[in-house]
């Protein structure tokens, strides 16, 4: 009996231990809870047997409260950890699920760090997949931006190293933070890491739609995360004194570049449920991330109104005196009145924010995307939505003849693209082709509908050569859209046409020229020495002023 009560310590009692525990592994959540109840009586039951054969019997048999007491510590802390594993990983039915989920992205992420590049810019070193080599001009150059527009916020502070990782599978992505569903980026403070997903260096960077803008403002974003902790920590500030609203706040604020907002808050909760992480979380969710609109109106409102230096001075007094004391000592106003103050402000249409934005513009970096493109197509050669934007940004800094060769690519490709033509007829009449222009757009309409600029614009282009055309087609484009605008294009249009033939061509061409019907000056420049050298003869005050005017 001696030798048998040590090896029931030693062989039954961890047998049984680790039968419970697989057996749990392989149940669901109500598995486990049915488990755990059934386990819980039997080990009740051992421990009120025992305590009865302890009372009745001899003292020395007490293994059944040992097993019992056992057995109940097991199952609660066997139970509780399943329990928490599956909430965790709501689309795991098991905890053996669960578990093989986590090895399984592990060694995926173990695979494909081995793809990965890398750059260096001071402390910090990028993660990158290859395929973003040629996009690498514009992530440094973001880097530069969110370094500059923090410091302009927080003191420069000696950082810790970063690491940024520019995740290309979305399902490696999602894994590494299950609970934000649809961000695309996030930063972990414990590690000083930022993840962002990159599917597509195109579509995600070097595009000109909203997701490039979303891969800048979220890349930004989340590089003040993590300067605003490493400047809590220079400044032996405790984190937790820092409400999620000013974090997430000041982030956007740098995301978006200072105080600018497409999208304005509809509702503004209480400050006092934004405070806690958790509750910020609870709180984007059930708001579909409204919360964010408001933590950056919140913020940007304090610094256009008490300057930028104003989040530190806040901060620093968090040292010494809750943040809602410090709050209401350094803005002056307790955080319920700012919170009133922004409801009224919302009420009125945001009219007191808007008038403190300062009339600024973010950084051209035109060139910039030009020379990244230029080195995306060069190994994607074949794809059109690239030169398409290649081209625009051509027009945008004035290179048009760049412009029409990549135009002129685009349609070697595709030769019915009525998008190609459109776009070539603008880069040709800003290169004084208006021959080419007008032909560029009647192919456009002669392969689709049309649009009431293409035919505005063609109306335009034909006073050069025939007017009676041109009336026609000013009162097509208002066929397409009949707006205040478009009929007071058609009646200038008309008016200068009327001129000509009522034998005042110069009081007419003056008044179309100072109207904004015509938006290209060399267009302008063109009808007036048009009618200069048709009406040589002509002298009045109406030419003198046309003289006088620099086109």
């Amino acid at each position: 009996m001696k030798v048998l009560r040590p090896m029931l310590f030693v062989i039954v009692y961890p047998i049984l231990i680790s039968a419970i525990f697989l057996v749990s592994m392989l149940l669901s959540k109500l598995g486990n809870l049915v488990f755990g109840i059934i386990s819980m009586i039997i080990g009740i039951g051992c421990i009120v047997f025992g305590l009865i054969i302890f009372i009745k019997e001899k003292k020395e048999k007490y293994n059944l409260l040992i097993i019992g007491g056992v057995l109940i510590s097991c199952i609660y802390f066997i139970q509780y950890k399943n329990l928490q594993i599956l909430k965790e990983n709501p689309k795991a039915v098991t905890v053996f699920d669960a578990a093989k989920e986590r090895m399984t992205a592990q060694k995926m992420t173990d695979k494909y760090k081995s793809i990965f590049k890398t750059f260096n810019y001071k402390n910090i070193t990028v993660y990158y997949h290859p395929s973003l080599e040629p996009a690498l001009k514009l992530i440094k150059i973001y880097l530069i931006q969110a370094e500059e527009d923090t410091s302009k916020i927080l003191s420069d502070t000696t950082g810790n190293p970063l690491t940024i990782y520019l995740d290309y599978d979305e399902n490696v992505f999602r894994k590494l933070e299950p609970n934000l569903v649809n961000s695309q980026g996030f930063y972990i403070r414990a590690e000083n890491r930022i993840n962002i997903l990159v599917k597509d260096c195109y579509e995600d960077i070097l595009s000109l739609d909203i997701k490039s803008t979303d891969f800048k403002d979220t890349f930004m974003h989340e590089y003040c995360h993590y300067k605003l902790k490493e400047f809590i920590e220079a400044k032996g500030i405790t984190f937790d004194r820092v409400p999620a609203w000013i974090n997430e706040g000041l982030a956007s604020y740098i995301g978006l570049e200072g105080a600018s907002q497409i999208y304005q808050p509809k509702t503004i909760m209480p400050f006092n449920q934004l405070m806690d992480p958790k509750e910020w979380m609870s709180q984007s969710n059930k708001t579909k991330g409204e919360v964010y609109v408001q933590a950056h109106y919140a913020v940007s409102q304090l610094i256009l109104s008490r300057g930028e230096g104003i989040v530190e001075e806040l901060l620093l007094s968090t040292k010494e005196l809750a943040f809602e004391v410090a709050f209401e000592k350094i803005i002056g106003l307790n955080i319920q009145d700012y919170q009133i103050e922004l409801k009224e402000d919302m009420k009125n249409g945001w009219s007191r924010y808007y008038s403190m934005i300062p009339l600024s513009y973010p950084k051209d970096i035109s060139k910039d995307k030009i020379s990244c493109l230029e080195e995306y197509i060069n190994i994607n050669p074949f794809k059109v939505e690239p030169l398409f934007d290649l081209s625009t940004l051509y027009s945008g800094v004035g290179d048009y003849e760049k412009a029409r060769l990549v135009l002129n690519d685009i349609l070697h490709k595709e030769p019915e693209n009525s998008t190609a033509w459109k776009r070539l007829a603008f880069v040709l009449q800003n290169l004084n082709d208006f021959d080419g222009a007008l032909k560029a757009y009647e192919k456009e309409l002669s392969i689709s509908n049309g649009s009431y600029e293409s035919y505005m614009n063609m109306a335009q282009l034909l006073l050069l050569t025939d007017i009676d055309k041109a009336a026609k087609m000013a009162e097509r484009a208002t066929w397409y859209r009949n707006s205040k605008y478009v009929l007071k294009q058609e009646t200038e249009i008309r008016k200068f046409i009327g001129a000509i033939k009522n034998g005042t061509p110069y009081e007419g061409c003056l008044e179309l020229i100072i109207g904004d019907s015509l938006a290209s000056d060399n267009l302008k420049r063109a009808i007036v020495q048009k009618i200069m050298k048709e009406y040589p003869n002509i002298k009045n005050k109406a030419r003198e002023e046309l003289e006088r005017i620099q086109l």
